[in-house]
């Protein structure tokens, strides 16, 4: 009997150490943001109900010149190229259940530690992984919550169909499994009916179980149950993503306490358009050009949704521009050669659609109060618990928002090749 105590006691140490590992691991191979982003810990915060603050201070470069030749008595003129605002960050809080169902009882009741082990690493990597799926889909996110919106009124059916009207990307970040729920666009309140659970996702068709409420409308906001979303693009305490931090006034009117028409430093570089545009060599160098000349700063990285990179190489292909790619399940690496350097043009499957986004990642952090592998100790406390959270607290900003940019209303290929797993 002792001897089987032991042996438990030692398969849940192992395990504790596994998860650690397991979660680094798994987190810098999956999430490409992640791996990218340089991190902050051991700063200050202070508690604010359920979730912490700290202060963050943006550098704000103005564009333009205030230097001039000039006649020895003028008067120098003022210097007000930069400012520094402090914001006040909520930092967000990530919580995914770790659950071993009537089992781990049993397997301890037996003294059979290394099914028990088998079990738990089992649920372990699986709850990782989709951990680390959320996590990746908010990085790139607009802060609210939103992961996508009905194309039309799905009536009392089993099913509804996935916007592709910009910003939307279809069912990109929807997966079989799922709990949703529909929430009204502009208030953020929950439609009756629910919650859903996705049992098929085909193209843009989404069947969920049970049918759809005849609340639900067109253009209806689709969220996780239990997390809801915001209003009219207001932040929420979902991650402020890459897609409201590389935004401007018209697409995020505010970004973490900072109203960008006040202070228009705070906008990214962002360029428009009312046709769909491919995406060319000249247009992503004349592109990297404005973000240098409005900031100073050299992009280090070029990266966008793999279909709408596969649309790039196709193009350069076409033209016999590039002939040194490889392939693997499509193309493996590509730079873009502009103002005597090399930049290289990567692709991230939960970057939005028709979209090429431009970072200096030097000038984004991620400020991480706690990371996702610090709840491992917690998973063994009690080894033959049914259930443990794993937990993470953080929240994402830029020091200086014009060194970055996004080319919107991009052409790309075939994107239902491309959907995450």
């Amino acid at each position: 009997m002792a001897y089987a105590g032991a042996q438990l006691g030692s398969q849940a140490a192992n395990l504790i150490l596994a998860a650690k590992g397991v979660i680094e691991k798994q987190f810098n191979e999956e999430s490409w943001v992640w791996n990218k982003l340089r991190k902050e810990r051991g700063f200050p915060v202070e508690k604010a109900g359920k979730h912490y603050q700290t202060k963050f201070a943006h550098i704000l470069r103005k564009p333009g010149n205030i230097g001039a030749f000039m006649a020895e008595t003028a008067s120098i003129p003022a210097a007000t190229e930069v400012t520094v605002q402090q914001s006040t960050i909520t930092l967000k809080l990530y919580v995914r259940p770790i659950a071993v169902t009537g089992m781990a009882e049993k397997l301890v009741s037996k003294r059979d530690p290394y099914t028990f082990a088998e079990v738990w690493r089992t649920e372990m990597e699986g709850a990782v992984s989709a951990a680390i799926r959320d996590i990746s889909i908010q990085l790139w996110g607009n802060g609210d919550g939103i992961l996508a919106k009905t194309a039309a009124d799905p009536g009392t059916g089993d099913n509804f169909t996935a916007s592709t009207t910009a910003p939307m990307n279809g069912a990109h970040y929807l997966h079989v499994g799922d709990k949703i729920q529909f929430y009204n666009p502009s208030t953020g309140a929950a439609r009756s009916g629910g919650p859903y659970t996705i049992t098929s996702i085909s193209g843009t068709t989404v069947r969920v179980t049970p049918n759809i409420d005849n609340s639900v409308a067109s253009g209806d906001a689709v969220g996780i149950y239990g997390q809801g979303v915001t209003g009219s693009g207001a932040t929420s305490y979902t991650i402020t993503g890459l897609q409201r931090i590389i935004n401007d006034a018209t697409g995020a009117a505010t970004i973490q306490g900072l109203s960008r028409s006040t202070y228009p430093e705070a906008e990214a570089i962002v360029d428009s358009s009312t046709s769909t545009r491919e995406p060319t060599p000249q247009l992503i160098t004349w592109m990297m050009q404005r973000i240098e000349q409005a900031s100073g700063d050299t992009v280090d990285t070029i990266v966008a949704h793999p279909a709408v990179r596969q649309r790039y190489a196709d193009l350069l292909f076409g033209q016999r521009q590039y002939t040194s790619a490889s392939f693997d399940e499509g193309i493996e690496q590509l730079t873009v050669a502009a103002f005597g350097q090399r930049v290289k043009f990567e692709a991230d499957r939960y970057a939005p659609w028709n979209s090429i986004y431009f970072i200096n990642w030097g000038k984004l952090k991620a400020f991480v109060a706690k990371d996702l592998g610090e709840e491992a100790e917690q998973w063994m406390e009690s080894y033959y618990a049914k259930q443990r959270l794993l937990t993470m607290i953080m929240e994402l900003g830029a020091t200086k928002f014009r060194s970055h940019g996004v080319l919107k209303n991009i052409n790309q290929a075939d994107a239902s090749v491309y959907m995450p797993l």
